[in-house]
């Protein structure tokens, strides 16, 4: 049932969890300023290295090369 109304909406599960994790991240690394093994293990990946190539998927930078372009706006 909930798969139906995920795709109805043109979503799914896995792009919401894929979302969130998504902007936790961000979060963390530019506001909070945590290191990308923190952040990591904190969305939920088992390794950095895996993480960074999910965010790299996600923004098309790495989670360093990210936070030094957002310290430049």
């Amino acid at each position: 049932m909930l798969y139906r109304k995920l795709k109805d909406e043109g979503t799914s599960y896995q792009k919401i969890k894929d979302d969130m994790r998504r902007e936790l991240a961000i979060n963390k690394l530019v506001t909070e300023k945590l290191s990308v093994e923190e952040v990591s293990e904190l969305v939920g990946f088992a390794e950095p290295r895996s993480f960074t190539r999910a965010f790299k998927q996600w923004t098309g930078l790495t989670p360093r090369s990210y936070c030094k372009y957002q310290s430049l706006k």
